[in-house]
């Protein structure tokens, strides 16, 4: 008991992440009164001043309640920071008026647009109110183009993000407003904006400046593009110049976090300061040399990969063990993981939802839960058997949290991911220290003939490994799409009946045969709601059009649109997303291509297909059937909003898959029509 206690204080950023995620999760999910949360907050502050003046026995006394107070305290900041801090609840408003737009940061670039992040401000009185981020295509021209820093007085269209994604697919609203975009807009033609002045973030050009110097050195070195891509990414985390299929083939392996900037990174970079820094100085000095030297350096490189959520958790977690060793505090890893991932969610609850920060947050968990226990499992007298051995562990423990995570967003295990991992990670290691080498070292020649030659060696070793692993009989496993709730009732399973193998206590058991029967009971539940859907989705795809008849498990897929539409990237498509609302048998049907409408008297509603080739005429006399109208890819948007600019059309409602996404409706009252078809 009494070291159970000592644990429970011994990690206390774990009773203020988990009270402080509860709250964020409640207000995002739950429809709550923030006023009568508000007023709960306050409540508990008058309480602790109440406790204040209390005498200790007093305290002493009432330390339950105290502790109550404390935990309410906690899950209402959650709740209140969640609703004023989160982009997610935050509603898009639509703006209609001349705007100044700065120019941030570049996305993309090609010969014919760039991409930009610029902040939208309004004019309101005589005041500029910042609206948020949007995005910025601008079209290239021959005698200026945009920069870093430029301020633009526009008068272009600008919307809002919708939600135009199908089950399954990227969510781009979700990330955009992770960070903090919400709008789009194009600027391709000069007269929709005037320039009037740039200024740039000192800053921010500074980490900018150090980015661009390491790509260019990497780029007159490495002259292999694959590995010039996987060298960048491993690096700085600069991900656009790597090849589409070598990226898929590093995911299929299970090894993409060696591509992504995340703890492994900062680690070894930490490791290799302390060794210079030990080389150097003495010993018992190490902790206030790294608090100054150690601490800036990762902190810099944080900010110039670009701070993803899974670098700024390691980098706060780095922080805590640091300034712990310097003023001789116990820094149990544990604590410093909730420590830094309290301080991201406080500072910005949207982090939450972003699959890197969950992924690395669990997979570091797991391994300072399971590692030592594995690692245990197997000892030998042999120094090298032993490493080899601690190795496989650590691939091991970092798979048995994070596991869950990989089947509930991506549906897919890689099989061989430990045996890619035993290979490949002690390569990335060899190719992280080579490049910076490559920027420490000021000698050209060792730079040309070793540090690159290093480093295009072990890439093509990666790459070569994780192509021929990919080519392996049951490479990877596939799994049906589950609910959150299943995934972890039957991990909690899982892991009851791992503990009573391994303890044989009688309450494990009791444990583990509850999670079973509520599986099931979650299982029988999620199988009776699929068997009682019935319903049509008109699906967004471009240039044709999908409708998505579904009967539970069962779904006639309807294809219609001009041109070859039964090509193998549609067909895998619209399967990846019936797969994704639960269908398992499916039927393809094709529609001859003219126009067509299906039209719902009961709801006052029709669905219009391949309208393209309507005249305004036909057009005017088919919208007038009805005031209600759905459209998809199948006609042009463009014709669309001609036709909504027609002013005997004005009171219609005209809706478009690619503005509103797919659209899900009722189908009782189409069956005659599709069983004609």
């Amino acid at each position: 008991m009494h070291t159970q206690h000592f644990f429970w204080k011994s990690i206390p950023f774990f009773r203020l992440f988990f009270w402080f995620l509860g709250g964020l999760l409640t207000d995002q999910y739950c429809n709550i009164n923030i006023d009568s949360v508000v007023g709960v907050h306050v409540a508990c502050i008058a309480g602790f001043i109440a406790f204040k003046g209390m005498k200790l026995e007093w305290t002493w006394k009432y330390r339950l309640l105290l502790s109550g107070m404390i935990s309410a305290y906690i899950f209402t900041w959650g709740c209140i920071g969640s609703h004023v801090r989160s982009n997610l609840k935050e509603k898009t408003i639509p703006i209609n008026t001349p705007f100044l737009l700065k120019v941030e940061q570049l996305r993309d670039s090609n010969q014919q647009q760039q991409t930009w992040v610029g902040t939208v401000y309004i004019r309101t009185g005589y005041k500029w109110n910042c609206r948020g981020k949007t995005f910025a295509y601008v079209k290239m021209m021959e005698d200026e183009n945009l920069k870093k820093g430029d301020r633009l007085y526009c008068n272009a269209s600008i919307y809002p993000i919708k939600n135009t994604h199908h089950p399954g697919e990227f969510n781009y609203e979700t990330y955009s407003k992770i960070n903090g975009i919400f709008y789009s807009m194009s600027l391709d033609q000069r007269n929709t904006y005037l320039k009037i002045g740039n200024a740039v973030d000192a800053n921010r050009d500074k980490f900018q400046s150090i980015r661009t110097h390491m790509l260019d050195k990497l780029k007159r070195f490495i002259k292999d593009k694959n590995v010039l891509g996987i060298a960048e990414a491993m690096l700085i985390g600069f991900k656009k110049d790597i090849d589409p299929a070598l990226n898929k083939i590093y995911v299929d392996a299970g090894v993409s976090h060696v591509i992504a900037i995340s703890g492994m990174h900062l680690g070894l970079i930490c490791v290799l300061i302390n060794q210079l820094l030990i080389w150097i100085f003495k010993k018992k000095r190490l902790p206030f040399v790294s608090l100054v030297i150690t601490l800036p350096v990762l902190w810099i490189f944080a900010f110039t990969t670009g701070a993803s959520a899974s670098v700024m958790r390691s980098v706060i977690m780095f922080s805590f063990i640091i300034i712990g060793n310097n003023v001789s505090k116990s820094n149990d890893g544990i604590n410093a993981l909730f420590g830094a991932g309290f301080i991201m969610l406080a500072f910005d609850p949207d982090t939450i939802f972003d699959v890197g920060f969950q992924l690395s947050f669990t997979a570091v968990l797991s391994i300072m839960l399971f590692y030592n226990s594995i690692r245990m499992m197997v000892y030998t007298k042999n120094l090298l058997l032993q490493k080899g051995w601690s190795f496989v562990a650590l691939s091991i423990s970092v798979q048995i949290l994070s596991t869950p995570l990989l089947i509930y967003h991506f549906q897919q295990y890689p099989t061989y991911s430990i045996l890619n991992n035993l290979l490949i990670v002690p390569l990335s290691s060899i190719v992280l220290i080579a490049e910076l080498l490559l920027f420490m070292h000021p000698i050209h020649a060792v730079n040309e003939f070793i540090a690159s030659y290093i480093i295009t060696t072990c890439i093509h070793w990666m790459n070569g490994y994780a192509r021929v692993m990919n080519t392996l009989p049951f490479a990877s496993v596939s799994f049906p799409v589950m609910s959150f709730q299943m995934i972890w009732l039957q991990t909690l399973t899982l892991f009851g009946l791992y503990f009573y193998v391994l303890k044989k206590k009688s309450h494990l058991l009791w444990m583990t045969c509850i999670g079973a029967i509520l599986t099931s009971v979650q299982a029988l539940h999620e199988n009776m709601r699929i068997q009682a859907m019935h319903k049509l989705i008109v699906l967004n795809m471009r240039e044709f059009g999908s409708i998505i008849h579904q009967h539970g498990k069962d779904a006639d897929i309807y294809l219609y649109g001009a041109g070859d539409i039964t090509t193998q990237k549609n067909i895998q498509r619209i399967k990846s997303i019936a797969k994704h609302v639960n269908v398992e048998k499916m039927q393809f049907k094709k529609i001859e291509p003219k126009t067509m409408m299906l039209l719902n008297r009961n709801t006052d509603t029709a669905i219009i297909m391949m309208a393209n080739n309507l005249d305004d005429m036909d057009a005017r006399l088919l919208l007038s059937i009805t005031k209600n109208w759905m459209v998809d890819g199948s006609t042009k948007l463009w014709k669309i909003r001609r036709w909504q600019k027609d002013p005997q059309n004005l009171h219609l409602r005209l809706l478009h898959t690619a503005e509103n996404g797919p659209i899900y409706l009722d189908c009782k009252d189409y069956h005659r029509i599709f069983r004609q078809k």
